[in-house]
């Protein structure tokens, strides 16, 4: 699969699974069976209500975790620290894994300043 390498060395694939609407059964078999095809990026967020489903089958896949790239986004209504960091903790607790390579806000609520400092 073709990457693209990041300023930090880190490679992202340049193609992924794209999971919203998939839910239930029918997502983790997506993901597996594009596992076994080669895709090594899922794409997910918190509102898409599948990161359970994402977790079971990253961890049936024999593919190692350090080869998927996973992608994760914090909904716009949890853009404050606390929020964020309580999202992206459940995120990490659904998708069953310690870490995440992407975190994206989702889709940014137009009413919060993006540039507006987090501390």
């Amino acid at each position: 699969m073709k990457t693209f390498k990041l300023k930090n060395g880190n490679e992202i694939p340049a193609i992924g699974l794209g999971t919203w609407q998939l839910v239930g059964d029918t997502c983790e078999e997506a993901v597996q069976i594009a596992l076994k095809a080669g895709y090594r990026h899922n794409d997910t967020a918190e509102i898409y209500g599948n990161q359970q489903e994402i977790g079971n089958a990253l961890l049936k896949t024999s593919v190692k975790r350090r080869d998927i790239f996973v992608t994760s986004k914090v909904w716009r209504s949890n853009l404050s620290k606390e929020e964020t960091m309580d999202s992206a903790k459940q995120t990490l607790e659904a998708l069953q894994t310690d870490y995440v390579d992407l975190l994206l806000i989702h889709w940014p609520n137009d009413t919060y300043p993006v540039n507006k400092t987090l501390e």
